[in-house]
């Protein structure tokens, strides 16, 4: 633990089911340091980039930056990104035309970008499943998403060397199309098929 708060090591490649560790200076190459006003316009055009459109409240909650320099930042990017303002939240974005998957399905992990990248989460989970979704202690869990919305909760289950999973969908969103179905199978085997490969 010591070695790690002090930057000597890091943790390395897991072997088997062990956890390796490695020289921090290896792993972790030295980068520039920047001034603080490209620090913070740095951090605003990858964060809008990568998760726009989003608010700046979803920055600040993401990036745990003071206000004031979250303000700063998106002041300096704005001239950048696109905007919208609904329901007095303006929202920042790259790109109008956002493509819209058909039957697309992802189990996706505990702390997942798609739920913790936002403060407001209401667009992709319905504020009567949060407190599943979410615990009250800041835990949150697995989620399977149908279509960019949250469904249901899934886990990882292990039985006489085998790898289960089971989904637990929210009371009346159990996705009924055959082509969902079939979607949420292959996510079940990719899912088991990664756990296979690495226990």
């Amino acid at each position: 633990l010591w070695a790690e708060l002090e930057k000597v090591i890091c943790s390395g490649a897991v072997q088997g089911k062990k956890n390796t560790y490695a020289w921090f200076d290896e792993r972790v190459k030295s980068q520039k340091t920047l001034p603080r006003e490209e620090g913070l316009m740095t951090l605003a055009t990858k964060y809008f980039k990568s998760h726009g459109p989003s608010t700046l409240q979803d920055f600040l909650n993401w990036s745990g930056l003071p206000a004031a320099d979250g303000k700063r930042a998106v002041e300096m990017i704005k001239a950048d990104f696109l905007s919208e303002t609904i329901e007095s939240k303006t929202y920042w974005f790259t790109d109008v035309n956002f493509p819209r998957e058909r039957n697309s399905v992802y189990l996706l992990p505990a702390f997942d970008e798609f739920i913790i990248g936002y403060k407001d989460r209401s667009a992709c989970l319905p504020a009567r499943h949060k407190p599943t979704a979410i615990g009250i202690n800041g835990m949150f869990f697995p989620v399977i998403v149908v279509n960019g919305q949250v469904v249901g909760l899934w886990r990882r289950t292990n039985a006489k060397n085998k790898v289960n999973v089971d989904l637990k969908y929210f009371r009346g969103l159990k996705p009924t199309q055959i082509e969902v179905k079939s979607r949420i199978d292959e996510a079940v085997k990719e899912v088991k098929d990664f756990f296979g490969r690495i226990s």
